[in-house]
């Protein structure tokens, strides 16, 4: 019933529909605006909200229906749905809503998916997404960096949750604050320029420092970072579409990130290689001590078994992951699931990515990069996608 990545793909398999705009709150009306100005007709556009509250109301000239009143009048070869509440609870209400209704068989797209498939197709991308820069960004975490290092002695414990991105971090974050551990949540610290020797003595003089990091295999990983920043290159382009947003995340040595992250972040920043430590496959995670410095490391896809691990690290008793960060439940998670059923790779990238690389290896098994190369793998070297190549 979603159609989200087909959406992003060619807006024209909604500009020629008449669409229902269910839920006519804030979201809702901006929605409205924007499918005007991209070329709906007013009079292909039908109301609904399911709050009684609005129901039969007008909302500039256009009646406001019942999802019941609309079944009527819906044909499935005319009507497609466009869900404007961003909230997952909600969407998912109203997808039950329309199943009970028997108009679930309706094209439906959500608000995130319609807004950016209506910039593609306008490319004013810039003038709708303005995104702070690069340079704000990091100024601003390396404030908060430098904030959390200065108070970091008054405490007894201290927990630096440090890594690459989309690794699931946040849960194990999420899940220290919640019981109140003095934490700090980062992908960089290298531009501090401290020094590692300095560093170390620093966590030496404050009585310790403990260190949760994390790896996820290369292609997940990319595609999870791809999704949770696709607005971000429209920092960089005019014209941006969704291939060029796809192009932009696979470029070349797209997976090399990680691995250059554990030598650019945590070796220059604290003096640790933790490939000269050997890393138990099966398990999933190694132990690292240093000079005052201990280090956690796991990979993801082992995270949700190691709770007693992560627990005993960190003196925590019975402790639990915190999942408020996963994919399911963001604004992308319909394109993102489906992207990730039809997203394929060649057996030649493959290969370099997972058996010429030392960093997978280090972590992974052979019979683990095996399944991941049967999940990412075609032998044609791309997969189709309504006769689209999506990747090659």
């Amino acid at each position: 019933m979603i159609k989200d990545l087909y959406l992003l793909l060619d807006i024209e398999l909604l500009l020629h529909k008449k669409i229902i705009v269910w839920g006519i709150g804030e979201n809702g009306k901006i929605l409205i605006e924007q499918l005007i100005q991209a070329g709906i007709s007013d009079k292909n556009l039908l109301l609904c909200d399911s709050d009684e509250r609005k129901q039969g109301k007008k909302y500039k000239g256009w009646n406001i229906f019942s999802p019941e009143h609309i079944v009527p009048v819906v044909n499935s070869s005319e009507y497609a749905i466009v869900i404007s509440p961003i909230n997952p609870e909600t969407q998912d209400s109203i997808l039950s809503s329309a199943a009970s209704l028997n108009i679930d068989i309706l094209d439906c797209y959500t608000e995130w998916c319609v807004k950016r498939a209506i910039c593609f197709y306008r490319k004013k991308a810039k003038d709708n997404y303005v995104q702070e820069s690069h340079e704000m960004m990091f100024i601003r975490q390396d404030c908060r960096a430098l904030n959390w290092f200065m108070f970091a002695p008054l405490y007894e414990e201290r927990f630096l949750i440090y890594q690459p991105g989309k690794v699931g971090s946040t849960s194990v974050y999420q899940s220290l604050i919640g019981i109140n551990k003095y934490a700090f949540h980062t992908h960089c610290l290298n531009r501090l320029e401290i020094g590692a020797e300095k560093m170390r003595s620093l966590c030496e003089k404050m009585g310790g420092l403990k260190i949760i990091t994390m790896v996820r295999e290369p292609i997940m990983q990319m595609l999870s970072g791809m999704w949770e920043n696709f607005d971000q290159t429209w920092r960089y382009s005019e014209n941006v579409n969704f291939r060029e947003i796809q192009n932009y995340f696979f470029g070349k040595d797209f997976y090399l990130y990680e691995s250059e992250w554990f030598n650019t972040e945590l070796k220059a920043v604290f003096g640790i290689d933790v490939f000269a430590y050997p890393f138990d496959r099966e398990k999933g995670y190694v132990i690292i001590e240093e000079r005052g410095i201990s280090i956690l490391l796991m990979t993801m896809e082992k995270m949700n078994e190691l709770e007693d691990v992560i627990g005993k690290f960190t003196g925590i008793k019975k402790f639990q992951l915190d999942q408020k960060n996963i994919g399911s439940k963001k604004a992308y998670r319909f394109a993102y699931s489906e992207y990730k059923k039809i997203v394929r790779f060649s057996r030649e990238l493959l290969d370099q990515i997972y058996f010429k690389h030392f960093f997978v290896k280090h972590f992974y098994t052979n019979d683990m990069i095996e399944t991941f190369i049967s999940r990412w793998s075609d032998d044609a070297g791309a997969n189709v996608l309504d006769n689209r190549v999506i990747i090659a």
